[in-house]
């Protein structure tokens, strides 16, 4: 066990690597204090609908796939730091207009149009970044590190969220909690030497027979990750409250960092195509099951079990996917493919959604309707995270 440990404090040697790390802890917990909440915040404090706050998301994450060229390109003149920090202060622009939509002054595309931005220059710096200063040999267990990092900020965040909405009443400190603790995120990118990767992205690339399997595997990965956003809405609707839901989403990702090494290290011994088939497996049982529970400890349950498969199959998922950019040698348009193909899983997701609702509003109550349109969309999702294992 000390050699496991001496091995990790190795994987920390790597400047660039380390800044990447350290960012993305501020990051991932400025924005993890809200982001869980933020479907309740347009439900419940601006009594949006459900289809607007499908419409929303559809904005927010369906369009990363038309964005995600746009981002490439500028990562590719500006740097790829450079254009992780232009997307920070985007981030918070996003938060601010979403704090501003209580004052019925602009529509709600607007917030969601300017997220998308932000994450997509994000998300595409970042993993292409990664991706380049992480190795073949290590990238297991280098790519463990900055999932347990991203988990445990994201595991501390949401009770702090939660305790914050409780007591004041309202979001108002909370997003000022999340733009002031943002702003942190950017200082480690400053310390560094920057990088311009060349970049000739063509959509048809995305459509090629050769890559259908691999198209298919994202989208599953993107499908799964659009139904995490919505999970909350269905355990708050069960439980009632802001601080059960912050409890349970602290609880259940406590041990997921410590896991996620765990998964790293098992990378030097195994395939990845074994652990993401195993991951996965136990990951779709998860969304068939969890929409039954209705007590506290069953839904901290069922979301810990979630959580901890899909964190054994997401570091090898990755790993994959930075061993494939490298060895494309066109990393940058291969973390651009990889976004498109995410924002179509989320995108199918969505779309579901949307037709689940129609149905059930013209058949049910609307908080039936509701529950009952997450729980078919679940159980999707439980089919859909198998997609994962196609390539």
């Amino acid at each position: 066990m000390h050699w496991e440990h001496l091995k990790l404090l190795h994987l920390l040697k790597n400047r660039e690597l380390d800044e990447i790390y350290i960012s993305i802890f501020f990051r991932t917990f400025a924005f993890a204090l809200v982001t869980i909440f933020i479907p309740l915040y347009l439900l419940n404090e601006l009594g949006y609908s459900f289809q607007e706050v499908l419409i929303f998301y559809l904005l927010f994450y369906g369009l990363m796939g038309v964005f995600a060229p746009f981002a490439g390109r500028v990562a590719s003149r500006f740097g790829l730091k450079h254009t992780m920090l232009a997307s920070i202060p985007l981030m918070i622009l996003h938060y601010f207009l979403l704090f501003s939509l209580k004052y019925g002054k602009i529509h709600y595309a607007i917030p969601a149009l300017v997220g998308c931005l932000a994450i997509t220059l994000f998300w595409v710096s970042f993993h292409s970044d990664f991706a380049n200063f992480s190795s073949n040999k290590k990238g297991g267990q280098q790519t463990s590190v900055w999932i347990a990092i991203n988990s445990g900020a994201a595991t501390i965040a949401p009770i702090i969220g939660a305790v914050m909405i409780t007591r004041t009443g309202n979001f108002n400190f909370l997003f000022l909690l999340v733009i002031t603790i943002g702003m942190l995120s950017m200082i480690p990118l400053f310390f560094s030497k920057d990088i311009h990767p060349k970049t000739a992205f063509e959509y048809n690339k995305i459509f090629h027979k050769r890559r259908f399997k691999e198209t298919i595997s994202l989208a599953g990965a993107g499908f799964r990750g659009m139904s995490t956003v919505f999970w909350p809405i269905l355990i708050f609707l069960i439980l009632g409250t802001y601080l059960d839901l912050g409890k349970i989403a602290s609880l259940s990702g406590l041990f997921v960092s410590m896991f996620a090494i765990f998964s790293g290290q098992l990378t030097i011994k195994m395939r990845y195509k074994n652990i993401i088939a195993i991951g996965t497996i136990f990951n779709s049982v998860t969304w068939f099951i969890r929409s039954f529970f209705r007590t506290f400890f069953s839904l901290f349950a069922v979301t810990f079990a979630g959580l901890l498969s899909f964190t054994f199959a997401d570091v090898a998922f990755h790993a994959r996917a930075y061993t494939r950019a490298r060895k494309s040698h066109h990393v940058l348009d291969y973390i651009v493919y990889g976004e498109i193909c995410y924002s179509l899983g989320r995108i199918v997701l969505l779309l579901i959604l949307f037709g689940l609702y129609h149905f059930m509003s013209n058949n049910f109550v609307q908080e039936i309707a509701l529950k009952n349109t997450l729980t078919g969309a679940f159980i999707i999702t439980g089919l859909a995270v198998l997609a994962m294992n196609f390539s």
